[in-house]
């Protein structure tokens, strides 16, 4: 502080600290730490995004259910509000640490295969290890969501349940185009593809005409059968 007489009385004045120079290769700006969202957020808001948006920051962890359920209890399942969540979680734990694993913890009765499949490139195309557990129903595009998985695990009393896309050629021939067949086709053979790539990498691959065959129906599998055809890496010990 310095003082200056001003009318025969002194006034205290602040005198501002001289400028530092910026030496070569240094910043004209101070650097800011990075704070991350995870430590700052106070509990209420921390617990509420766990609720209310499906993502635990600290935990990694993404609860892809059902966006909606009515008061009857009837689920949206996987629709466009789902892959929007996944999405959307997913970047939010990348731009947290690209290094530490993501957690998914997931129960799915099904819905719009496309959706499912735009969920399902999403969970693959993530730069993080993903690793999804399945409790209660996995099933139709569910248990196409849960093979892009980088370590896929079931709950003890879990249910995977595979089908084609539901309408048989047959059903749709009278009213549906030929564009319409094909397209359909696809889907179920994509669907195909991608349950025997799995199966393969579980180093099962003389289960792929198993699947072929019992596929054509719906085939409803209990977490120990769906690790040993190969569409799951291993039954849940501890949450």
């Amino acid at each position: 502080m310095a003082n200056k007489d001003l009318g025969g009385k002194k006034i205290a004045r602040r005198i501002s600290p001289p400028r530092r120079k910026i030496g070569q290769g240094e910043l004209a700006t101070p650097k800011h730490r990075i704070v991350r969202l995870a430590n700052v957020l106070p509990f209420e808001d921390y617990v509420g995004t766990i609720f209310d948006n499906h993502v635990d920051i600290l935990g990694r962890t993404i609860f892809l259910n059902s966006v909606h359920v009515d008061a009857d209890g009837n689920e949206s399942g996987t629709d466009a509000s789902m892959n929007d969540l996944c999405a959307k979680a997913l970047t939010l734990l990348e731009q947290q640490d690209l290094q530490k694993p993501i957690k998914i913890v997931t129960a799915n009765f099904g819905g719009e295969l496309t959706y499912a499949f735009g969920i399902y490139d999403r969970i693959k195309l993530s730069p993080c290890r993903v690793v999804i557990h399945g409790y209660g129903p996995i099933m139709s595009a569910g248990s196409l969501i849960f093979q892009a998985g980088d370590v896929r695990l079931l709950a003890p009393n879990a249910v995977m349940m595979l089908h084609y896309a539901e309408s048989s050629i047959e059903s749709m021939r009278d009213v549906a185009s030929d564009s319409m067949i094909r397209e359909h086709k696809r889907i179920n053979k994509r669907l195909m593809e991608v349950y025997v790539e799995r199966i393969t990498r579980a180093g099962k691959p003389g289960n792929e005409r198993v699947l072929n065959q019992k596929i054509k129906d719906t085939l409803f599998l209990t977490a120990t059968e769906a690790v040993a055809i190969g569409l799951a890496d291993g039954i849940i010990t501890k949450a």
